[in-house]
């Protein structure tokens, strides 16, 4: 059981963000800088405990390939509308935590983040596999839950590239079954 209390309104702020590693910010704007995207950029550059560089996890690509085809075989949803997306984590030694589906990318992953913190699952070797373009906010969610390794059937973009290689993570756009695409830290995946 999780209990939720809505407040009226608050003040974000550079510390109200550490509160929590998988707060959820939404940024309305577009396009454009906003005062919350630059306290985010800045608590990012400052936060070097979010690290995950040191953490040496390996994974053959052939099982990063089985864990997107496990994800596009489980997300009925998706096959039944065509219009939603997935999230899958899987454990190292490729046993599935959750698949999670939403109309949007940030929600699916969010959803999944929230199915792992219920199972009390330490994020230290998880795989973290999306439908979605690797954004700087999508991979920024799995820097604050400390998971090292990011796939995605579909692009990165520069901002979730740049946070990947600053922060550790090792980030894989483009799953396909005849291979995939490694922008960040590649040491982690056994071709």
């Amino acid at each position: 059981k999780i209990d939720v209390k809505l407040d009226d309104s608050i003040k974000i702020t550079p510390e109200i963000l550490s509160l929590n590693p998988l707060g959820r910010v939404v940024d309305i704007t577009s396009g454009i800088s906003s005062p919350l995207r630059k306290i985010i950029t800045k608590t990012l550059g400052s936060e070097k405990e979010f690290s995950i560089s040191k953490n040496k996890i390996t994974i053959s690509a052939n099982s990063i390939s089985n864990f997107i085809k496990r994800m596009q075989s489980e997300t009925k949803l998706f096959q039944e509308t065509g219009g939603c997306h997935g999230c899958a984590i899987f454990n190292k030694n490729g046993n599935k935590i959750t698949i999670m589906e939403d109309i949007g990318r940030h929600n699916a992953i969010d959803k999944a983040l929230g199915d792992v913190l219920t199972k009390t699952i330490s994020f230290e070797n998880l795989i973290l596999c999306s439908t979605g373009r690797l954004t700087g906010d999508s991979v920024l969610k799995a820097v604050r839950a400390q998971i090292p390794i990011v796939a995605s059937v579909s692009a990165p973009i520069e901002s979730g590239i740049k946070l990947a290689d600053n922060y550790g993570i090792t980030l894989i756009g483009f799953v396909r079954d005849e291979g995939m695409n490694i922008y960040t830290h590649p040491f982690r995946i056994k071709l």
